[in-house]
């Protein structure tokens, strides 16, 4: 789980640098998301690759691009399900990679009990790159 202090930190202020410091130094911690398929609700700790169709992420539509959401902690996530989704939970670091192999979006949207923030994924995917 990510602490909500550490979402509050980046969005109080608020610069790719900082989103990208966070998405590396919280790539162990759990994080939570919305998903179709045929996993069970709250297993889904160690996909990593998905064919077509498999994992269904729901996208939420926000400025000019699309995101997919992740949520800081498991009760966030559930008082916040929409329709049929299930709860999946995966490692900060696993996410990004279902973000950027079972999703068309644009980027990432974290959502934390009393703030959010948003990137991108190819300045995620390259900031993470940088120092690894």
């Amino acid at each position: 789980m990510i602490e909500e202090c550490a979402i509050n930190e980046v969005s109080d202020n608020l610069t790719e640098e900082n989103v990208i410091r966070f998405f590396k130094d919280q790539q162990d911690n759990i994080v939570y998301f919305y998903h179709l398929s045929d996993l069970p609700s709250l297993s889904v700790d160690r996909l990593h690759t998905f064919k077509p169709g498999e994992l269904v992420l729901p996208t939420r539509a926000k400025g000019k691009g699309t995101f997919v959401v992740l949520y800081s902690n498991r009760e966030l996530a559930i008082s916040l399900l929409e329709s049929n989704f299930k709860v999946g939970k995966v490692r900060l670091k696993q996410f990004v990679s279902i973000a950027n192999s079972a999703s068309p979006a644009d980027g990432i949207f974290v959502q934390g009990n009393s703030c959010w923030f948003t990137i991108g994924l190819k300045t995620l995917n390259a900031g993470l790159k940088q120092n690894a």
